[in-house]
């Protein structure tokens, strides 16, 4: 729509103007109608790091894994060492890593860090969601 007189409205000049609104109030009644599932705040955000290249492939297999899972998930391509790359996600506020190397792989297993309580353990893949999920809510 036209907003011309807003600015002069609020103590400007004569300005031309044109702008949009949205009710977002609207959209999010009507999600809840449809009974569409409503996340408040941002996922988590997570980075896979392969402990060597060998393991880059089975970063590619639990990263998806935790997107479908409503996860923000990047994973560490750049082949830089672990502690440069938990030195990174410690940066940019990632809270959580998953750190995959061939010794935890046998096992089944991978290290789960928490970033901001600069906590780790290995986990059991199968319930590494888990143990996310439990360490989020």
């Amino acid at each position: 729509g036209r907003y011309d007189k807003l600015v002069e409205l609020f103590g400007g000049g004569k300005v031309p103007a044109v702008g949009v609104a949205m009710g977002l109030d609207r959209l999010s009644i009507a999600l809840e109608k449809q009974g569409a599932p409503i996340r408040s705040g941002m996922p988590e955000r997570l980075l896979v790091i392969p402990v060597e290249r060998s393991m880059l492939g089975e970063a590619f297999k639990v990263a998806p894994m935790l997107r479908k899972n409503g996860f923000c998930v990047e994973i560490e391509i750049m082949g830089r060492s672990v502690k440069r790359a938990l030195s990174d996600a410690d940066r940019r506020g990632i809270t959580f890593t998953v750190i995959i190397g061939p010794k935890e792989m046998k096992e089944g297993k991978v290290v789960l860090r928490h970033m901001i309580k600069r906590e780790q353990t290995a986990v059991e893949l199968g319930e590494l969601l888990e143990k996310i999920r439990e360490q989020t809510s």
